[in-house]
């Protein structure tokens, strides 16, 4: 690991600023940025040595922190069942890990998974950034009274139940598209969407789940029908003569997102599961 790190801030010290498209300020690095953001920050050669050094030693331990979560899947929000991670303390705007047993990272690592929060990388910081996240959340669970000052109390973490490992029981979905790339300047990178689809229960509950990035996608009241599956959802996505489809179904007790890349030499499509709950 030392090795590893060593190379790392190494490559990444001489690393030429004009490999990356812009800079930002990340001297709070107690703060919320991503990975890319201390990388775009360290490579400005106009800064102290020791600043570069400090961006980099925040971007190595955000790597760091992603392969702890390899090693250890239960990390992981996006599982089902009784893994599902429930905060058990009061999360609010200044609350580290430190304080709170590493509940602000699971946290911001469950809003990534769900799609509330794109750009989380897990740094154990609440703050503004991760606050606007869990009211995008509260908001779309029905708790529609919330400020960013509200964070997690008791009343959101009994909406952040997990569900069951049995048999969903889905009534509906719901798309959320938005940009994949929201401060990209070029052109094709500015076009690229990320998809999300919110999954309804019966119980009023909603979970929401990343499926992919694509371009030019809309979602679609007329659904394909499929023999043999119940089709809840269906998004269409056109862009420079190329397709791509993303179909939520049901079928043999399972919920699943299909992706369908179509091809542009031949009209073939390459279809490929997303999702399956």
């Amino acid at each position: 690991m030392k090795k590893v790190a060593v190379s790392f801030l190494a490559v990444a010290l001489f690393m030429p600023v004009a490999a990356f498209g812009f800079d930002k300020d990340c001297r709070n690095y107690v703060g919320e940025c991503t990975l890319q953001d201390y990388l775009y920050y360290s490579a400005q050669t106009n800064l102290p040595t020791a600043e570069r050094i400090a961006a980099l030693q925040s971007a190595l331990k955000l790597l760091i922190d992603q392969i702890a979560l390899i090693k250890d899947p239960t990390l992981d929000p996006h599982r089902e069942g009784p893994n599902c991670f429930v905060p058990t303390h009061d999360l609010y705007i200044g609350r580290t890990d430190a304080q709170t047993n590493g509940e602000v990272k699971k946290l911001q690592l469950r809003l990534k998974a769900e799609g509330y929060f794109p750009d989380a990388q897990g740094t154990g910081y609440y703050g503004e950034k991760t606050a606007a996240a869990v009211v995008k959340w509260q908001k779309a669970h029905s708790m529609g009274f919330v400020t960013t000052k509200s964070g997690v109390g008791p009343m959101t973490r009994a909406k952040m139940k997990c569900e069951s490992t049995g048999a969903p029981v889905i009534t509906k979905v719901e798309w959320r598209i938005e940009p994949a790339n929201p401060s990209a300047t070029d052109s094709y990178q500015k076009d690229e969407q990320a998809i999300f689809v919110d999954v309804i229960r019966s119980d009023n509950s909603i979970r929401g789940y990343s499926v992919g990035k694509a371009y030019g996608c809309a979602a679609s009241s007329n659904l394909p029908a499929v023999p043999g599956k119940k089709v809840l959802g269906f998004v269409n996505c056109y862009y420079a003569l190329s397709g791509v489809a993303f179909t939520a179904y049901e079928a043999n007790g399972k919920f699943i997102v299909e992706r369908g890349d179509e091809s542009a030499r031949d009209g073939s499509v390459i279809k490929t599961v997303v999702l399956e709950i």
